[in-house]
């Protein structure tokens, strides 16, 4: 807001700026399909070989990206410092960090979600034709939605919610 540069980057595509509760983020790709994250004060804390914006979690503690362009890339989550915290197996779809540092996943058996903290995973069988789990914002509701466009919802235990007959 001061008018100060913060950082200067080349690149054909607009840098996407994130930000949490204590701080600010800007994720940039160069023309070599590069991503670098840059805090606030313009140091790059994270440099990754792929295209794709960064997001931060609700805390700044987690930085995770908001898509990979190659499915061949293993789904990395990083520390705000830039450092690997959690690495995804290729065979699952993430997606979404909410408030609670819950990753959100899918796979060809089911969906669930990953406690960024304790590590642990809870998951449920669910056919997944085309679909892919993610949560709503920041919170703990999740949606599937199909390539038909339909959703269905689910609370923080996996469970389905029914939403009443509406137009």
């Amino acid at each position: 807001r001061s008018g100060q540069t913060i950082i200067q980057i080349e690149t054909d595509t607009p840098p996407v700026v994130d930000h949490s509760d204590n701080d600010a983020f800007i994720s940039a790709t160069n023309y070599w399909g590069e991503t670098t994250v840059f805090n606030i004060n313009g140091e790059s804390i994270l440099r990754v070989p792929y295209i794709t914006n960064f997001s931060a979690s609700e805390n700044g503690k987690y930085l995770y990206p908001s898509y990979l362009d190659d499915n061949s890339q293993q789904y990395i989550v990083y520390t705000a410092e830039g450092e690997t915290h959690f690495q995804g197996d290729k065979i699952k779809d993430y997606h979404r960090v909410n408030n609670n540092n819950w990753l959100a996943f899918s796979d060809y058996s089911g969906f669930g979600y990953i406690d960024l903290e304790t590590r642990e995973s809870v998951q449920i069988p669910y056919e997944m034709n085309d679909s892919y789990f993610s949560f709503i914002n920041g919170t703990n509701v999740g949606t599937i939605t199909n390539n038909r466009g339909e959703h269905v919802f689910f609370n923080s235990r996996l469970e389905e919610i029914f939403l009443p007959e509406t137009q």
